[in-house]
């Protein structure tokens, strides 16, 4: 009987410890994901401050010549420019705060991870008063 309740508490176990692992699996797809899409927003971000300085020269420029229509359009431009740049550092803000998310996640699957393996070894020597609720499913 101790033995089939044994048994019953190693494979709980096994279960437990295999869906962490997916858990684990898809915390660090997203985490890779958040990675990726902070590193393509920070390069977006350097080209649109490229742009807006091209622009505001382009504009500065442009103010020296009355009466240019060739300014109202680089204002537009600019202000267009500007825009994207604050929609592009209100995404990256976004995305910096799911990569914290994700990271967070990672660090509490790794825990539970190490919960989950010390637990399987303890059943496999013997040790059965170990409190099977160390790592709720």
């Amino acid at each position: 009987m101790e033995l089939a309740a044994a048994q019953a508490r190693q494979t709980e176990t096994y279960d437990r410890l295999t869906r962490a692992l997916e858990q684990q699996a898809e915390v660090e797809r997203a985490k890779n994901n958040s990675d990726k899409l902070v590193m393509v927003l920070l390069n977006m971000i350097r080209q649109l401050d490229r742009r807006v300085a091209d622009l505001v020269q382009e504009r500065d420029y442009l103010r020296t010549r009355p009466g240019s229509e060739a300014l109202e359009d680089a204002e537009r431009k600019l202000a267009r420019a500007e825009e994207q740049e604050k929609r592009a550092h209100a995404e990256l803000q976004r995305a910096e705060e799911k990569q914290r998310q994700a990271e967070e996640l990672q660090a509490r699957v790794q825990d539970q991870l190490r919960q989950l393996t010390d637990e399987l070894d303890r059943l496999r020597a013997g040790d059965t008063s170990s409190p099977s609720t160390l790592c709720p499913p």
